[in-house]
């Protein structure tokens, strides 16, 4: 049964991490918690806020941009990644968004999950 909602529903078979891949990247904190690795947020110079096929990456600090983007281009999922103006495209160049934009291929999705 399916019900009526804002989203669209497709297969997907590829689970990109995308908090992950900035850890791996120096750009994302985490600290051994008891329970295992916890993000920290405040220290963290960039980290990606996923909702599907969709990523609002913060970067702490501008002169970051440059290299998230590179960093999320070369990840395997990733379609497209936005910034700045480009934003615009999608109507997301607003204060709430992240300074930067990320979209997953049609076959991929953001898994949320560290």
């Amino acid at each position: 049964m399916w019900l009526v909602s804002e989203y669209g529903h497709c297969d997907v078979t590829t689970p990109v991490y995308l908090n992950r891949v900035l850890h791996k990247a120096g750009l994302l904190t985490a600290n051994r918690g008891p329970f295992g690795d916890q993000l920290d947020l405040y220290a963290s110079r960039a980290f990606a806020v996923v909702d599907h096929q969709m990523a609002h990456v913060s970067v702490k600090n501008p002169v970051d941009v440059p290299r998230v983007v590179d960093v999320l281009l070369g990840t395997p999922g990733v379609a497209r990644v936005l910034s700045g103006e480009e934003r615009a495209e999608i109507f997301l160049d607003h204060p709430r968004s992240g300074e930067v934009i990320a979209l997953s291929e049609s076959t991929s999705w953001f898994a949320y999950n560290f």
